[in-house]
């Protein structure tokens, strides 16, 4: 399980030559954390396409069409650093949408892949400040008279919706 990550500074990138060397300093911090998400910029693996395949890729990336994100392989979609230079994850998260509203398009819906998991009723009149609520009295709860009481019945009858 992962609870978070430890961050150590780097005092600089390159060398004194412009190469490619990273070095570190004793600064480091942790940062708590519920989940990490890994993105460490890696090329994409498209050994799988083969050369007479209809998905086609140039420049190490796979051609899709920039509205639906479908290969040239009709029902194969492709999105994030398969398709564009490695980004921010949103983006890729963003293609997976639009990729899943294509998708929904293409298997008749509407393409609206928005799910509505609670729908929102105006707000209660009751709901919000009072003034002077703190002087207000108690509502009494409604109950049997006492002349009716008899053996276990329950007295006090609860309030109403009202």
């Amino acid at each position: 399980m992962v609870c978070g990550c430890e961050r150590i500074g780097c005092a600089c990138v390159f060398d004194e030559r412009g190469n490619f060397s990273p070095s570190f300093d004793d600064r480091i911090r942790e940062i708590e954390a519920g989940q990490v998400i890994l993105a460490i910029g890696q090329d994409s693996d498209l050994s799988f396409i083969n050369p007479d395949s209809t998905i086609s890729t140039q420049r190490g990336l796979i051609v899709v069409d920039q509205a639906t994100l479908e290969t040239g392989m009709p029902g194969v979609f492709a999105g994030g650093d398969a398709v564009k230079a490695p980004g921010a994850i949103i983006h890729a998260i963003g293609a997976g949408r639009q990729a899943a509203s294509s998708i929904d398009k293409q298997l008749g819906g509407n393409g609206d892949i928005d799910e509505v998991l609670f729908a929102y009723d105006a707000p209660s009149q009751h709901i919000g400040r009072i003034e002077g609520f703190a002087d207000l009295a108690r509502e009494a709860v409604p109950a049997i008279p006492v002349k009716d009481r008899r053996g276990f019945t329950e007295v006090a009858l609860g309030f109403d919706q009202e």
